[in-house]
């Protein structure tokens, strides 16, 4: 889900948002980042579209930032989507670097991490994103 996810971002940002590295809120030392991995890429002869070398916190920077791709996705707002991607970039970071998805099975009064059941809300909500 998360990948499929991942490249609708892209296709959603190529088609709506293809000025996104000179318009989005995405610090310079990102874009160099970008503009760095696009260049071993062309060196290898194997180069695309500047957005495959975007990390996914990137993509939702520009998805957030760009009111016709947070509204393809369903949101009324820039904050909804932000709010409600925040999620995701956390459950997929914690799924890219092998953490525990399940930080806690019953949240008591001040203890942390994510539950079963905020789990399911966050996949809720990938599954939405994807109907969209």
């Amino acid at each position: 889900m998360l990948s499929r996810l991942e490249t609708s971002f892209r296709d959603c940002i190529t088609t709506h948002a293809p000025d996104w590295m000179e318009t989005a809120p995405i610090p310079p030392s990102v874009i160099d980042d970008i503009r760095d991995r696009e260049t071993e890429a062309r060196k290898a002869e194997v180069a695309l579209d500047p957005v495959h070398y975007a990390q996914f916190s990137t993509l939702v920077t520009v998805i957030t930032s760009r009111e016709d791709c947070w509204r393809r996705y369903g949101f009324e707002a820039d904050h909804e989507a932000g709010s409600a991607l925040a999620d995701v970039v956390d459950l997929r970071n914690d799924v890219a670097h092998s953490t525990p998805i399940i930080e806690n099975t019953n949240r008591g009064i001040g203890e942390t991490g994510r539950t079963i059941t905020d789990l399911e809300a966050t996949y809720r909500t990938i599954g939405e994103l994807l109907q969209a």
